[in-house]
């Protein structure tokens, strides 16, 4: 019932207003809604090493370099068109396209053997070694202060430093402890995977925007774009193939 009489107290309000008071009204409409941008901080300007902008251009959407925001006195300037627009729905198919390359039959042991040796390089893993290293740290610290007091330095001297140790090598512990095991997958469990995903082509296309975007994201998917040539490049890690993508028309 209170959605109806919202949408009853829109329409009368949106029957009351003029021509100008409607275009205000439509444009208010769903302001806070996220919008998917699927490329955001993966592409970047060859002409001036930027990365460009996303930006909803009349329900489209654009990723753009301007060259008003180059800073004062950039050699980048010079060639620097005023404004460069590239939409993404020109590279979405493309990049695809390309992705799905990488697990054919001709790129897919590559592929696999690439994923399999990307789990050493785990992120758990580096927050392992890092916070395994803050409690060797707290450790040497202690000892060291362990040592000054037999060797006569006052303790009372020590109390605050000793305390600042013992609860970082803590606080450390209990972050190690939180970390889940990382589950590493088997060659086989890879390729059976993969083989379930069927036509990996259709499945990116058919994918939620959002998920798109972490996946490329997690691939490390690098766009260089030469505005001169319409041409963009396009690079991923760990797989390390590249390729260039050319815009739609």
């Amino acid at each position: 019932m209170e959605t109806f009489t919202e949408a009853h107290l829109l329409r009368r309000s949106r029957g009351g207003a003029d021509n100008r008071a409607r275009a205000r009204l439509e444009r208010r409409r769903h302001p806070n809604l996220p919008r998917p941008y699927q490329l955001r901080g993966l592409i970047r300007h060859d002409c001036c090493e930027r990365k460009m902008q996303a930006e909803m251009l009349h329900g489209s959407i654009y990723y753009r370099c301007l060259a008003r925001s180059l800073a004062p006195g950039s050699p980048a300037a010079a060639d620097h068109p005023k404004t460069v627009n590239l939409r993404e729905a020109h590279l979405l198919g493309p990049l695809n396209t390309w992705l799905a390359t990488l697990f054919d039959r001709q790129h897919r042991a590559d592929t696999i053997a690439a994923l399999v040796a990307a789990q050493d390089t785990d992120d758990s893993d580096l927050r392992r070694q890092g916070l395994h290293a803050r409690i060797r740290d707290a450790d040497t610290k202690l000892d060291r202060h362990r040592r000054a007091i037999e060797a006569g330095v006052d303790p009372i001297a020590l109390v605050d430093a000793m305390n600042a140790a013992q609860a970082e090598k803590a606080i450390a512990t209990a972050e190690l402890e939180q970390i889940p095991k990382p589950i590493k997958l088997t060659t086989s469990q890879i390729e059976k995977m993969i083989d379930a995903l069927g036509d990996v082509r259709a499945v990116l296309d058919a994918g939620r925007p959002e998920d798109k975007q972490a996946l490329y994201a997690a691939m490390n998917v690098q766009i260089r774009y030469d505005h001169r040539r319409q041409v963009a490049t396009v690079t991923a890690d760990p797989h390390g193939f590249s390729t260039g993508v050319r815009r739609g028309t």
